[in-house]
């Protein structure tokens, strides 16, 4: 049972580590005062003791500025020495408000407190609270029932008290300490269920961002291997398709091809071109159509004279006198070929709509584009499709 309030009870203060009633715990203890705490619990105090936190772990400064007031009253189960230190096993026994500590320490000292036992309310009647415990067992279950100890799943089997179920699950997951010491602190089972409730709610959502993450990489990484191992198959059938029908000097001719590609003849969207042409003429059976055609467009595309240009003359008085002297009427076709020209003057562009001369042979059409070029100063090249 514990003590009463006003007697002085041995403190221990712990960097963190929240020990809640019914769960046990295990820690070291190597401070001078700590170890001093534990041995007068055992000799003059029933084995009795109070846990209580540090707010800031780190800190070696122990004062009313860096503990929280609330602990819990524990009984020591077992203890032994371990170089330097104590090897102690704590069970809590119940919550309780520490007062009265003594921080002015002598050598062989330790901390000691009065304490104050806190006893759990409910804002809330008992239908709510079996309502939060279900819907607990229910988030323990998605999030993943085997990491839990069999202990606590016979215990959901059998039947829990809220508090015991609160205590045990905040002591199992890897909670803030922060978080922890608010759980003890809070005095309400209603909110601390729904508070429990809320942070494995919170662990299910991360466990699913892992998990699609994983999968991602899983599916991402099996993709890949799926793909290296097809090209290399592609690649040796290829091999052996050109030892049996030689394709040596296909390779030759592509090797070649993409050596020129790596110079500055060719602007970045024709090699492009050319490389997505290239990989599907490879991929393609050297007897097929499309084979041909693709090989026959690379072939082109390639040797055209990209780097060969000319300057145009955008005279359009010029253009107007060249048009003229070269036919008799056709006003409307000359005027709009004026205007093309005179929008690309102005523009800098030729990404408007391309002209169409169509009609039957002997209109004209050939004539007047051997104009345009005349006027623009451009060579004129006539390819039949």
């Amino acid at each position: 049972m514990p003590k009463e309030k006003d007697e002085l009870i041995p403190l221990l203060i712990t960097r963190g580590l929240i020990v809640y009633p019914g769960c046990s715990a295990t820690l070291d203890v190597g401070r001078a005062f700590s170890i001093n705490a534990v041995k007068d619990a055992l000799e003059n105090n029933e084995s009795q003791i109070v846990l209580l936190s540090q707010i800031d772990p780190n800190s070696d400064t122990v004062n009313a500025d860096n503990i929280y007031s609330i602990g819990t009253l524990c009984t020591i189960e077992y203890c032994r020495d371990a170089k330097n230190l104590l090897k102690v096993k704590v069970k809590g026994l119940s919550r309780v408000k520490v007062n009265d500590i003594n921080f002015a320490l002598s050598e062989d000292d330790f901390f000691k407190c009065s304490i104050e036992v806190l006893y759990t309310t409910s804002s809330k009647d008992k239908k709510v609270q079996e309502e939060l415990v279900e819907a607990i067992a229910k988030a323990i279950h998605e999030l993943n029932p085997a990491t839990l100890p069999r202990s606590l799943v016979n215990s959901l089997e059998k039947g829990i008290s809220a508090e015991d179920l609160v205590y045990t699950l905040a002591n199992h997951y890897p909670l803030k300490p922060e978080v922890k010491q608010a759980l003890l602190e809070e005095n309400d089972i209603i909110v601390r269920l729904e508070n429990i409730l809320s942070y494995i709610d919170e662990m299910i959502s991360v466990d699913r961002i892992e998990h699609d993450i994983n999968k991602r990489v899983r599916e991402q990484t099996e993709k890949q291997q799926r793909e290296y191992f097809l090209r290399e198959r592609l690649k040796a059938t290829q091999e052996e398709l050109n030892d049996c029908v030689g394709g040596g000097e296909s390779d030759e001719d592509e090797k070649i091809l993409k050596e020129k590609l790596e110079g500055d003849y060719y602007p970045e969207k024709v090699k492009k071109a050319i490389k997505k042409s290239l990989q599907k003429y490879k991929q393609l059976p050297a007897a097929s159509l499309e084979s041909s055609m693709e090989k026959s467009y690379i072939d082109w595309i390639s040797g055209l004279p990209w780097k060969e240009f000319t300057t145009d003359n955008d005279d359009l008085d010029n253009v107007q006198k060249v048009l003229d002297e070269d036919h008799y009427g056709l006003e409307k076709v000359k005027e709009r070929i004026v205007e093309y020209i005179a929008v690309k003057q102005v523009t800098n562009s030729l990404k408007a709509p391309i002209i169409c001369l169509y009609g039957p042979p002997g209109v004209g059409k050939t004539s007047l584009a051997r104009s345009v070029a005349r006027a623009l100063g451009r060579k004129f090249v006539k390819a039949s499709l």
